[in-house]
C-alpha cells in the first residue's frame, strides 16, 4: 500500500506565519472565537493586533487574588415580595427597636413577637429566617453573619427599577478570573432589570447549568491571565519558530505548549491551565456543591455560587421568580419567602465551607400589603425594602443600627429619611458602600463615582467595616 509522504506546512511565499490570519490559513490554530483550549497560541493571537512587535520578555503572570475581596452575589425576587414586616422587623427612625403603632398591612399585628438573628431582629414567625436556617445549622457560622435592612421604595413589577448594584460592583473592583458578571441571561443586567449605571462593555455571561459552566472555560480568553510583556514575548518567540515546530507545539496539552513557548517552569503553567479547566469549574463535581445542593446543584442558583465564591465570577445575579403573590392567601408567600432564605442560606453555607467572605444583596421589584388577616392582597411598593447579608472567616464587623432608613406609623417607608429611601438607584450605591466598607474600602465611593448623592454623609449609610 503505498502511503502519501505528508509535506510539511509551507508560508505560501508569505513568511513565517505571525498574524492570526496566517497561522488559521496554515493550519496552526482554528478559525473562530480563540480559546483557552486547546490552543495556547490562538487564544494569544485571538487577543493581539495582527504584526504586534515584542517590547520585552515576559513569563505568564499569577492571576490576580481574586479571592481577596467579598463575593458579591445580588437575589432578585421578581414580582414585588415582602422583606420589612413578616420577614424582617421594621421600625421607625430610632432603628428597629423603635415599635410602628401597627403592622396590620405588612403581615404583622401590633404586639408581633421578633427574634434576634444574623445581627438583625426578625418576626419571629419569618419563612425566610426559617428557610436560612434550614441550611445554617452551625451557630458559629451563624455569628460570622451580619445583615443589613434598608426601608427603600420600588416601583411594582417594573423593569426599570435602577436598585441593581452589579455594575456599581464590577467598577468597585469584584472581579473574577474568567468572567465579571454571570446571571441568567446573556444581557447587560444578567437579569430583566435594567441596570443605572454601567460599566463600558460590560455584559454577562449566561449561567443556567453545568454546561454552561463548563463551556464558560471555552469562552475565555487566556491572554486575560497575561501581561502584556508576557504576550510581546510569546509573539516574539513563535515568529522566530520554524513552521514545523510551531504545528508539532499546537499539537500539545496547553500546559506543555505553554511551557514550551513561555519558557516556564511545567509546574506554574501546568497550574495556570488546570486552574481554569472544565472539571475545575464543574460544579457537579464539587463535594461541598453537592452537599450543600444536593440534587439541586444543576440549578443555575448552584453554578453561580460555584463561579463567584471560587473567584472565577466577579459578580453573580440570582433570578427568582413568583414574588408577586397577592392571591389573598399567605401559603403561596410563605412558601416563596421560605425557598428564598433556602438560596440566602446556601450561599452562606458554600461560601463557609470555602472560607471564602461573601455579601448577599437582595432586592425586590415593589412590595406587598395584607389585609387585617395577614393574607397579601396588593401590590405596595412604598411598603418596600431590600437586604444585605455578608459573611467573614473572622465574623463581619459592624458599626450602629442594621436599619438603613424607617418607616412611619402608616407603616409605609418614610420618603424622606434618606437619599436611598426614595431612589433605586442611590441604594445600589449603598449596597456597593456596604461592599466596600467590609474591607475597609469605603471611601473610594467618591472617586469610583464622582459626584454621588450619599458620599456628603456616607457614615449615615454604612453598617459594615474592615474585618480582621
Amino acid at each position: 500500500m503505498n502511503v502519501e509522504k505528508k509535506q510539511p506546512l509551507r508560508p505560501l511565499g508569505h513568511g513565517k506565519p505571525v498574524t492570526r490570519r496566517e497561522l488559521i490559513s496554515q493550519g496552526v490554530i482554528s478559525g473562530g472565537a480563540m480559546v483557552l483550549t486547546p490552543s495556547f497560541l490562538g487564544a494569544i493571537y485571538s487577543q493581539t493586533a495582527e504584526g504586534q512587535e515584542s517590547i520585552a520578555g515576559s513569563c505568564p503572570q499569577d492571576p490576580p487574588d481574586t479571592n481577596a475581596d467579598p463575593a458579591a452575589i445580588v437575589i432578585e425576587l421578581s414580582g414585588g415580595g415582602n422583606i420589612a414586616g413578616a420577614n424582617v422587623f421594621v421600625g421607625g427612625p430610632g432603628g428597629q427597636g423603635e415599635r410602628l403603632q401597627s403592622y396590620a398591612s405588612l403581615g404583622g399585628g401590633p404586639a408581633t413577637p421578633t427574634t434576634p438573628q444574623y445581627g438583625l431582629v426578625w418576626n419571629s414567625t419569618s419563612r425566610m429566617l426559617q428557610g436560612i436556617n434550614s441550611i445554617i445549622t452551625d451557630q458559629v457560622i451563624k455569628d460570622k453573619v451580619k445583615g443589613i435592612l434598608y426601608c427603600t421604595i420600588s416601583n411594582d413589577d417594573l423593569q426599570t427599577n435602577l436598585y441593581l448594584p452589579t455594575h456599581h460592583l464590577v467598577h468597585a473592583g469584584a472581579f473574577g478570573n474568567i468572567a465579571k458578571l454571570v446571571g441568567k441571561f446573556g444581557n447587560e443586567s444578567g437579569t430583566r432589570t435594567v441596570t443605572g449605571f454601567k460599566s463600558p462593555g460590560l455584559t454577562a455571561v449566561s449561567i443556567n447549568s453545568p454546561n454552561d459552566v463548563r463551556s464558560i472555560v471555552e469562552r475565555h480568553k487566556i491572554s486575560l491571565t497575561l501581561s502584556d510583556a508576557a504576550m510581546s514575548s510569546i509573539l516574539k518567540t513563535s515568529k522566530n519558530m520554524g513552521i514545523d515546530s510551531l504545528c508539532k507545539i499546537s499539537r500539545r496539552s496547553l500546559s506543555e505548549q505553554m511551557a514550551a513557548i513561555c519558557g516556564c517552569r511545567y509546574e506554574k503553567s501546568y497550574q495556570l491551565a488546570t486552574k481554569f479547566s472544565a472539571d475545575a469549574l464543574d460544579p457537579t463535581k464539587d463535594a461541598e456543591i453537592n452537599r450543600i445542593y444536593g440534587t439541586a446543584n444543576a440549578t443555575d442558583e448552584a453554578c453561580i455560587s460555584k463561579l463567584v465564591i471560587g473567584g472565577n465570577a466577579g459578580v453573580g445575579v440570582i433570578l427568582k421568580d413568583g414574588y408577586d403573590y397577592h392571591d389573598g392567601t399567605r401559603t403561596t408567600g410563605d412558601a416563596k419567602d421560605f425557598e428564598a432564605g433556602v438560596t440566602i442560606g446556601r450561599i452562606l453555607a458554600y461560601a463557609a465551607s470555602k472560607g471564602r467572605a461573601v455579601s448577599i444583596m437582595i432586592v425586590t421589584d415593589g412590595g406587598v400589603s395584607s389585609n387585617a388577616s395577614g393574607a397579601w392582597v396588593a401590590d405596595s411598593g412604598v411598603r418596600g425594602a431590600a437586604l444585605q447579608f455578608s459573611y467573614h472567616p473572622n465574623g463581619v464587623q459592624t458599626l450602629g443600627s442594621p436599619q438603613i432608613g424607617a418607616y412611619k406609623n402608616d407603616e409605609t417607608v418614610n420618603a424622606a429619611m434618606n437619599a436611598v429611601s426614595n431612589s433605586p438607584s442611590n441604594l445600589a450605591l449603598a449596597f456597593t458602600a456596604n461592599y466596600l466598607a467590609l474591607t475597609g474600602k469605603q471611601d473610594d465611593l467618591q472617586k469610583l463615582f464622582p459626584n454621588n448623592p450619599i458620599s456628603a454623609s456616607l457614615q449615615t449609610y454604612l453598617v459594615y467595616k474592615k474585618s480582621s
